[in-house]
């Protein structure tokens, strides 16, 4: 960030956004740093370039408010999904391995990051159901899609349930090395 973006338009020389301390415009940026860090290098340089042909003030040398610049930096470059410690714990643990087994592992980390709090025993009942619902629906949308019958909006589903079973089969996974290890 501060090689690709900041370095390059201090040697502008720009001002700080109208209205903005020197205080609290150093510690904005010292913000960008440390939040932007996620993006790459294209999408820094896409960041860079985007602020520096939208710059403010009469004489187009002043940064736009810190916001805007957060704003542009997740529409170029979304930042990505981090799981709740809980979601992590959970799932690679004992019981996680337990919901894989079970089938139901995807509707547990999807449970857990709604709720944000263990299911009691009893309703994992209720995630195993929803677990074969899904399932058959997975079923529905493959024979459709082999009959070129799919809809996007069921294709999409299907993506987004396949990457969700994905995701909590790894994290069930490193629970299940991580107890395997010495």
């Amino acid at each position: 960030m501060k090689r690709v973006v900041l370095e390059p338009l201090a040697e502008l020389g720009l001002a700080r956004p109208a209205g903005m301390s020197a205080a609290l415009f150093e510690k904005a940026q010292s913000g960008f740093a440390n939040n932007l860090g996620y993006m790459s290098e294209e999408g820094l340089l896409s960041l860079r370039l985007s602020i520096e042909g939208n710059l403010l003030g009469k004489n187009k040398n002043r940064w736009m408010d810190p916001a805007t610049v957060y704003a542009w930096a997740r529409s170029i470059e979304p930042e990505p999904a981090t799981e709740p410690e809980l979601v992590l714990s959970f799932l690679r643990s004992r019981a996680g391995e337990e919901a894989l087994r079970g089938g139901y592992a995807a509707e547990l980390r999807k449970y857990l990051t709604k709720y944000r709090r263990p299911p009691l025993p009893n309703f994992l009942h209720r995630l195993g159901v929803e677990a074969e619902a899904n399932q058959s629906r997975v079923v529905r949308i493959e024979e459709n899609r082999a009959c070129g019958r799919a809809r996007p909006e069921e294709l999409n589903w299907l993506k987004s349930y396949r990457n969700a079973q994905s995701i909590a089969k790894g994290l069930v996974e490193e629970g299940i090395s991580k107890r395997a290890e010495p």
